[in-house]
Protein backbone atom coordinates (compact mmCIF):
# COMPACT_ATOMS: atom_id res chain seq x y z
CA UNK A 1 0.00 0.00 0.00
CA UNK A 2 1.35 3.59 -1.32
CA UNK A 3 1.35 6.34 1.33
CA UNK A 4 -1.15 8.14 -0.84
CA UNK A 5 -3.21 5.10 -0.30
CA UNK A 6 -2.54 5.22 3.38
CA UNK A 7 -3.26 9.18 3.48
CA UNK A 8 -6.89 8.57 2.37
CA UNK A 9 -7.98 5.41 4.43
CA UNK A 10 -5.80 6.48 7.44
CA UNK A 11 -8.92 8.17 8.94
CA UNK A 12 -11.51 6.15 8.08
CA UNK A 13 -12.68 2.41 9.45
CA UNK A 14 -10.47 0.73 6.83
CA UNK A 15 -7.82 -1.67 8.00
CA UNK A 16 -4.01 -1.16 7.16
CA UNK A 17 -1.88 -3.55 6.50
CA UNK A 18 1.77 -2.50 6.63
CA UNK A 19 4.98 -4.47 6.46
CA UNK A 20 8.19 -3.95 8.45
CA UNK A 21 11.28 -4.93 7.28
CA UNK A 22 14.43 -5.81 8.13
CA UNK A 23 17.67 -7.16 7.21
CA UNK A 24 18.12 -9.09 10.37
CA UNK A 25 16.72 -12.55 11.17
CA UNK A 26 13.47 -12.53 13.38
CA UNK A 27 14.92 -14.24 16.19
CA UNK A 28 17.88 -11.51 16.62
CA UNK A 29 17.14 -9.37 19.10
CA UNK A 30 15.64 -6.61 16.63
CA UNK A 31 13.66 -9.37 15.01
CA UNK A 32 11.78 -9.90 18.16
CA UNK A 33 10.87 -6.59 19.30
CA UNK A 34 8.99 -6.53 15.54
CA UNK A 35 6.84 -9.18 16.47
CA UNK A 36 5.83 -7.62 19.50
CA UNK A 37 5.58 -3.92 18.20
CA UNK A 38 3.61 -5.47 15.68
CA UNK A 39 1.07 -7.78 18.40
CA UNK A 40 1.11 -4.76 20.26
CA UNK A 41 -0.48 -2.23 17.65
CA UNK A 42 -2.94 -5.03 16.79
CA UNK A 43 -3.96 -4.86 20.24
CA UNK A 44 -3.88 -1.31 20.83
CA UNK A 45 -5.51 -0.41 17.83
CA UNK A 46 -8.38 -3.31 17.78
CA UNK A 47 -7.15 -4.94 14.48
CA UNK A 48 -7.28 -0.83 12.78
CA UNK A 49 -3.46 -1.34 12.09
CA UNK A 50 -2.32 -4.95 11.00
CA UNK A 51 1.71 -5.01 10.82
CA UNK A 52 3.66 -7.51 8.98
CA UNK A 53 7.42 -7.80 10.18
CA UNK A 54 9.46 -9.04 7.36
CA UNK A 55 12.90 -9.93 8.33
CA UNK A 56 15.39 -11.37 6.75
CA UNK A 57 15.05 -9.17 3.49
CA UNK A 58 17.18 -10.57 0.46
CA UNK A 59 20.55 -9.09 0.11
CA UNK A 60 21.11 -5.56 -1.34
CA UNK A 61 18.29 -5.07 0.87
CA UNK A 62 20.28 -4.16 3.39
CA UNK A 63 19.44 -1.33 6.18
CA UNK A 64 20.65 1.77 4.74
CA UNK A 65 18.38 1.41 1.54
CA UNK A 66 15.47 0.29 3.91
CA UNK A 67 15.66 3.49 5.60
CA UNK A 68 15.94 5.68 2.18
CA UNK A 69 12.68 3.38 1.45
CA UNK A 70 10.58 5.07 4.55
CA UNK A 71 11.90 8.52 3.64
CA UNK A 72 11.06 8.38 -0.36
CA UNK A 73 7.67 6.72 0.68
CA UNK A 74 8.05 3.08 -0.65
CA UNK A 75 7.97 1.70 2.55
CA UNK A 76 5.73 2.84 6.08
CA UNK A 77 7.88 1.28 8.25
CA UNK A 78 11.57 -0.38 8.47
CA UNK A 79 13.67 -1.36 11.35
CA UNK A 80 17.08 -0.03 10.44
CA UNK A 81 21.07 -0.86 11.96
CA UNK A 82 21.77 2.78 13.10
CA UNK A 83 25.16 2.35 12.49
CA UNK A 84 24.83 2.02 8.67
CA UNK A 85 23.09 5.36 8.77
CA UNK A 86 26.26 7.14 9.22
CA UNK A 87 27.00 8.98 6.12
CA UNK A 88 23.03 10.01 6.32
CA UNK A 89 24.12 11.94 9.38
CA UNK A 90 27.03 11.04 11.40
CA UNK A 91 25.17 11.07 14.74
CA UNK A 92 23.30 8.16 13.81
CA UNK A 93 26.59 6.27 14.19
CA UNK A 94 26.89 7.32 18.00
CA UNK A 95 25.76 4.15 19.36
CA UNK A 96 28.41 1.83 17.37
CA UNK A 97 31.24 4.53 18.71
CA UNK A 98 34.25 1.74 19.68
CA UNK A 99 34.40 0.55 23.53
CA UNK A 100 31.55 4.01 24.61
CA UNK A 101 29.42 1.51 25.83
CA UNK A 102 30.30 -1.65 28.30
CA UNK A 103 26.66 -2.98 28.09
CA UNK A 104 23.03 -2.46 28.09
CA UNK A 105 22.44 0.54 30.97
CA UNK A 106 25.50 2.69 29.22
CA UNK A 107 23.60 2.08 25.07
CA UNK A 108 20.30 3.09 27.10
CA UNK A 109 21.91 6.68 28.75
CA UNK A 110 23.59 7.33 25.52
CA UNK A 111 20.77 7.11 23.26
CA UNK A 112 18.33 9.35 25.53
CA UNK A 113 20.75 12.01 25.36
CA UNK A 114 20.79 11.43 21.93
CA UNK A 115 17.00 11.04 21.10
CA UNK A 116 15.63 14.30 20.75
CA UNK A 117 18.65 15.20 17.99
CA UNK A 118 17.21 11.76 16.42
CA UNK A 119 13.88 13.19 16.10
CA UNK A 120 15.09 16.42 14.47
CA UNK A 121 17.04 14.79 12.17
CA UNK A 122 14.32 12.08 11.32
CA UNK A 123 11.59 15.04 11.03
CA UNK A 124 13.85 16.67 8.29
CA UNK A 125 13.94 13.28 6.50
CA UNK A 126 10.66 12.40 6.26
CA UNK A 127 10.40 9.77 8.78
CA UNK A 128 9.53 9.73 12.39
CA UNK A 129 11.33 6.94 15.31
CA UNK A 130 8.90 5.31 17.56
CA UNK A 131 11.84 3.13 19.75
CA UNK A 132 15.11 1.61 19.50
CA UNK A 133 16.08 -1.93 19.99
CA UNK A 134 19.60 -2.64 21.24
CA UNK A 135 22.03 -5.10 20.63
CA UNK A 136 24.22 -7.48 23.02
CA UNK A 137 27.96 -6.39 22.68
CA UNK A 138 29.35 -6.81 19.42
CA UNK A 139 32.33 -9.35 19.20
CA UNK A 140 34.96 -10.83 15.61
CA UNK A 141 33.77 -13.80 14.44
CA UNK A 142 36.93 -15.78 12.67
CA UNK A 143 37.52 -18.63 10.75
CA UNK A 144 40.37 -19.37 13.03
CA UNK A 145 41.21 -18.16 16.69
CA UNK A 146 42.55 -14.16 16.99
CA UNK A 147 45.23 -14.11 20.35
CA UNK A 148 47.31 -11.32 18.92
CA UNK A 149 47.31 -7.91 16.89
CA UNK A 150 49.29 -10.11 14.36
CA UNK A 151 46.67 -12.28 13.32
CA UNK A 152 44.45 -8.93 12.40
CA UNK A 153 47.14 -8.26 9.48
CA UNK A 154 45.46 -8.87 6.41
CA UNK A 155 42.11 -9.98 7.33
CA UNK A 156 39.56 -9.81 5.06
CA UNK A 157 36.36 -8.29 8.05
CA UNK A 158 33.22 -6.74 7.42
CA UNK A 159 32.46 -4.29 9.89
CA UNK A 160 29.05 -2.74 10.19
CA UNK A 161 29.90 1.43 9.30
CA UNK A 162 32.77 3.70 7.85
CA UNK A 163 33.97 4.25 12.16
CA UNK A 164 34.50 0.06 12.35
CA UNK A 165 36.16 -0.22 8.97
CA UNK A 166 38.38 2.68 10.15
CA UNK A 167 39.26 0.89 13.44
CA UNK A 168 40.44 -2.37 11.79
CA UNK A 169 42.11 -0.66 8.76
CA UNK A 170 44.39 1.08 11.78
CA UNK A 171 45.04 -2.53 13.37
CA UNK A 172 46.20 -3.94 9.50
CA UNK A 173 43.01 -5.31 8.83
CA UNK A 174 41.35 -5.35 4.99
CA UNK A 175 37.93 -4.28 6.08
CA UNK A 176 34.87 -3.59 4.74
CA UNK A 177 31.77 -1.96 6.07
CA UNK A 178 28.72 -3.63 4.13
CA UNK A 179 25.14 -4.85 5.20
CA UNK A 180 24.39 -8.08 7.28
CA UNK A 181 22.49 -9.53 4.41
CA UNK A 182 25.25 -8.62 1.56
CA UNK A 183 28.76 -10.27 3.59
CA UNK A 184 26.54 -13.81 3.79
CA UNK A 185 27.33 -14.45 0.13
CA UNK A 186 30.51 -13.65 0.57
CA UNK A 187 30.71 -16.05 3.83
CA UNK A 188 29.64 -18.90 1.66
CA UNK A 189 31.83 -18.61 -1.02
CA UNK A 190 35.13 -17.63 1.11
CA UNK A 191 35.74 -14.33 0.47
CA UNK A 192 35.37 -13.14 4.34
CA UNK A 193 37.69 -14.31 6.86
CA UNK A 194 36.11 -12.70 9.71
CA UNK A 195 32.65 -10.52 10.86
CA UNK A 196 32.19 -8.24 13.16
CA UNK A 197 28.50 -8.49 14.75
CA UNK A 198 27.12 -9.53 17.79
CA UNK A 199 25.52 -12.92 15.91
CA UNK A 200 22.65 -12.43 18.32
CA UNK A 201 19.76 -14.85 17.71
CA UNK A 202 19.76 -16.27 14.48
CA UNK A 203 22.56 -14.07 13.11
CA UNK A 204 24.45 -16.03 15.03
CA UNK A 205 23.36 -19.18 13.32
CA UNK A 206 24.42 -17.88 9.97
CA UNK A 207 28.11 -17.02 11.07
CA UNK A 208 29.44 -19.82 13.58
CA UNK A 209 28.75 -22.18 10.25
CA UNK A 210 31.58 -20.18 8.68
CA UNK A 211 33.44 -18.57 11.35
CA UNK A 212 33.61 -20.96 14.54
CA UNK A 213 35.31 -18.88 16.73
CA UNK A 214 34.00 -15.84 18.75
CA UNK A 215 35.92 -13.21 20.18
CA UNK A 216 33.86 -11.31 22.61
CA UNK A 217 35.90 -7.86 21.91
CA UNK A 218 32.94 -5.89 23.36
CA UNK A 219 33.33 -3.30 20.79
CA UNK A 220 30.07 -1.57 21.14
CA UNK A 221 26.77 -1.78 21.97
CA UNK A 222 25.04 -0.45 19.18
CA UNK A 223 20.96 -0.04 18.31
CA UNK A 224 18.23 -0.45 15.52
CA UNK A 225 15.86 1.99 14.88
CA UNK A 226 12.49 1.77 13.70
CA UNK A 227 11.25 4.47 12.43
CA UNK A 228 7.60 5.79 10.39
CA UNK A 229 7.22 7.85 7.20
CA UNK A 230 5.99 10.75 8.55
CA UNK A 231 3.44 11.34 5.86
CA UNK A 232 1.59 8.32 6.92
CA UNK A 233 2.06 9.02 10.16
CA UNK A 234 0.43 12.32 9.90
CA UNK A 235 -2.61 10.67 8.50
CA UNK A 236 -3.30 8.78 11.11
CA UNK A 237 -6.17 10.23 13.45
CA UNK A 238 -5.33 10.81 16.76
CA UNK A 239 -6.52 7.35 18.84
CA UNK A 240 -4.32 5.70 16.14
CA UNK A 241 -1.17 8.03 16.95
CA UNK A 242 -1.75 7.32 20.88
CA UNK A 243 -2.04 3.84 19.95
CA UNK A 244 1.04 3.31 18.07
CA UNK A 245 3.19 5.52 20.53
CA UNK A 246 2.22 3.88 23.37
CA UNK A 247 2.75 0.01 21.90
CA UNK A 248 6.54 1.41 20.53
CA UNK A 249 7.28 2.56 24.24
CA UNK A 250 6.00 -0.82 25.63
CA UNK A 251 8.00 -2.58 22.90
CA UNK A 252 11.21 -0.28 23.81
CA UNK A 253 11.05 -0.93 27.46
CA UNK A 254 10.78 -5.23 26.73
CA UNK A 255 13.74 -5.20 24.60
CA UNK A 256 15.85 -3.26 27.67
CA UNK A 257 14.52 -6.18 29.65
CA UNK A 258 15.91 -8.50 27.25
CA UNK A 259 18.82 -7.20 26.98
CA UNK A 260 19.63 -8.21 30.43
CA UNK A 261 20.48 -11.66 30.05
CA UNK A 262 20.87 -11.60 25.95
CA UNK A 263 24.35 -11.96 26.58
CA UNK A 264 24.35 -15.07 29.12
CA UNK A 265 21.63 -16.52 26.20
CA UNK A 266 23.85 -16.11 23.34
CA UNK A 267 26.74 -17.43 25.09
CA UNK A 268 25.01 -20.83 25.86
CA UNK A 269 24.06 -21.35 22.29
CA UNK A 270 27.44 -20.76 20.91
CA UNK A 271 28.91 -23.70 23.36
CA UNK A 272 25.97 -25.99 22.48
CA UNK A 273 26.47 -25.45 18.56
CA UNK A 274 30.29 -25.92 19.23
CA UNK A 275 31.69 -22.65 18.57
CA UNK A 276 34.81 -21.41 20.85
CA UNK A 277 34.91 -18.24 22.60
CA UNK A 278 38.39 -16.86 22.66
CA UNK A 279 38.74 -14.05 25.22
CA UNK A 280 41.32 -11.33 23.98
CA UNK A 281 44.36 -10.54 25.70
CA UNK A 282 45.48 -7.23 26.97
CA UNK A 283 47.24 -6.43 23.90
CA UNK A 284 45.07 -6.85 22.27
CA UNK A 285 42.04 -4.68 23.85
CA UNK A 286 45.06 -2.10 24.33
CA UNK A 287 45.42 -2.05 20.34
CA UNK A 288 41.81 -1.96 19.88
CA UNK A 289 41.60 0.90 22.38
CA UNK A 290 44.09 2.75 20.65
CA UNK A 291 42.97 3.05 17.12
CA UNK A 292 39.42 3.57 19.13
CA UNK A 293 40.23 6.94 20.53
CA UNK A 294 41.76 8.07 17.00
CA UNK A 295 38.33 6.91 15.23
CA UNK A 296 36.05 8.52 17.76
CA UNK A 297 38.19 11.77 17.45
CA UNK A 298 37.48 12.08 13.79
CA UNK A 299 33.55 11.41 14.07
CA UNK A 300 33.60 14.12 16.79
CA UNK A 301 35.04 16.16 14.11
CA UNK A 302 32.05 15.27 11.57
CA UNK A 303 29.65 15.31 14.12
CA UNK A 304 29.80 19.21 14.74
CA UNK A 305 28.65 20.55 18.45
CA UNK A 306 25.92 18.16 18.66
CA UNK A 307 28.12 15.06 18.78
CA UNK A 308 30.38 16.92 20.70
CA UNK A 309 27.77 17.88 23.41
CA UNK A 310 25.79 14.55 23.94
CA UNK A 311 29.45 12.65 24.48
CA UNK A 312 30.30 15.13 26.62
CA UNK A 313 27.70 15.11 28.82
CA UNK A 314 27.30 11.12 28.93
CA UNK A 315 31.28 11.34 29.78
CA UNK A 316 30.03 13.42 32.76
CA UNK A 317 27.26 11.10 33.70
CA UNK A 318 28.03 8.30 36.03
Amino acid sequence: MSVETLQQTAGSATCLDWDLANEYPDSSLPGEGDAEFSRRVGQLTGGRVRIRPQCDVRPGLGSRRLFDAVSAGRLVLADSFAGALGDVHPLFQLSSLPFMTAGGADARRLFELARPHYDTLLHDLGQKLLYASPWPPTGLWTKAAIGRVQGLQGLRVRTYDATSAQVFIRLGADARAMAFTDSLPLLASGGLDAVLSSGDGGAGAKLWQHLPYFTPIDYAAPLSLVTINLAAWNALDAPMRLAMEDAAAQTMQSQWRRMQTRVEENTLRLRDAGATIVQPGAELRAAFAAAAATAIADWTGRAGSAGHAILAQYRRQP
